[in-house]
């Protein structure tokens, strides 16, 4: 009985020895998956240099400087024009900071999808963000001329009727 059990003891642990190499491959394996997965999606959140250095990009972000300065000089001229009243400037102000705010957001999704480490997308994706905002952008610019320009044009307009009113009781007072 002995001898036999010490044959099924050697068994065993034969048994064991097998069982333990068996999972340390599978192990080894699960860990090369997981190693592979890992660097796949680590090289989603890697920006190419190319796509970094756009010129969609750095055409965006200066449109987004040109639109901080055309509402600076818009609610300037709104408050300083005198053809406003102070409702009609604060609300119009309000419209202009709105669009600074989405100004604002636009730019830093720009500068996220530029950034290694924020967005894990492929190449074709992220340019088809950066296109999206840079089209964002061009819309919030093309936003912001015509309001400066129809507000340049009513307060023109205002003061235009302002003189014209004026010259009028002139007139009829001299009559």
């Amino acid at each position: 009985q002995i001898a036999g059990l010490k044959v099924y003891l050697d068994y065993a642990s034969k048994g064991y020895q097998i069982a333990q190499t068996g999972l340390s491959t599978i192990s080894k394996i699960k860990r090369g998956d997981f190693d592979l997965h890992e660097a796949f999606f680590a090289s989603l959140k890697a920006v190419n240099p190319t796509i970094a250095s756009s010129a969609k990009v750095v055409t965006a972000l200066a449109r987004g400087v040109q639109i901080v300065k055309e509402v600076q000089q818009t609610i300037t001229g709104l408050q300083s024009s005198g053809q406003f009243s102070p409702e009609e400037v604060a609300g119009y102000k309000k419209v202009l900071e709105g669009l600074l705010l989405q100004c604002a957001e636009t730019v830093d999704e720009l500068i996220h999808l530029v950034t290694s480490g924020h967005y894990g997308m492929s190449d074709d994706e992220r340019l088809r963000r950066i296109d999206e905002a840079t089209k964002a952008m061009e819309a919030h610019y093309t936003f912001c001329v015509e309001q400066s320009s129809g507000l340049g044009k009513l307060a023109l307009q205002r003061a235009t009727e302002g003189v014209e009113n004026l010259y009028s009781k002139k007139l009829n007072a001299k009559q």
